[in-house]
């Protein structure tokens, strides 16, 4: 998807005002993978990698299908269309002994930002949390992405000061 699609995919005009917006959240099936994939590649595209449209959709069924992952998918009402989705992966801390939910992936295509799509599928990661007694819920983000950092400050969400976060890649991303 080069960046001029990314940014033809959904105009701000398109959505309702923001009094009028509303998006239901549910969690994805196989059957999302096809219009997941668009949103999952321009997620990808916005954090400046290439397009990659199959192996995107082929990296989502594989987390899926083997449980590896949990899709929430934001829709507009009365309507399939997706337009936004937060991934989920589950893991677990040693030290305090219990699951933990990492909110990997977040995305709200253009058209639907700053109508609260993002809010909503941050508190509904937080209550799949919840649900399965999770001890806590843990994410990343761009420091270059203020608006991500404001609403998970706003949802609660604050910077680990105990624990240096590093990384060893093993091929270029």
């Amino acid at each position: 998807m080069s960046a001029e699609q990314y940014t033809r995919y959904a105009p701000r005009s398109a959505w309702p005002p923001p009094e009028a917006a509303s998006s239901t959240i549910r969690l994805a099936s196989m059957d999302d993978i096809p219009r997941l994939t668009t949103l999952f590649d321009a997620y990808r595209v916005f954090y400046g990698r290439a397009s990659a449209h199959r192996a995107a959709g082929e990296f989502l069924a594989a987390r899926l299908s083997t449980g590896e992952s949990i899709i929430l998918v934001a829709g507009r009402p009365r309507s399939d269309e997706i337009v936004g989705f937060a991934q989920l992966f589950r893991g677990f801390s040693s030290l305090s002994l219990g699951a933990v939910i990492v909110l990997n992936d977040l995305f709200v295509i253009p058209s639907a930002r700053r109508h609260g799509v993002g809010g909503r599928l941050v508190d509904a990661a937080i209550e799949y949390a919840r649900q399965i007694a999770a001890l806590r819920v843990d994410l990343e983000a761009h420091p270059d992405n203020a608006a991500a950092i404001r609403l998970y400050r706003e949802k609660g969400f604050v910077a680990d000061e105990e624990f240096v976060h590093m990384t060893l890649s093993f091929r270029a991303s």
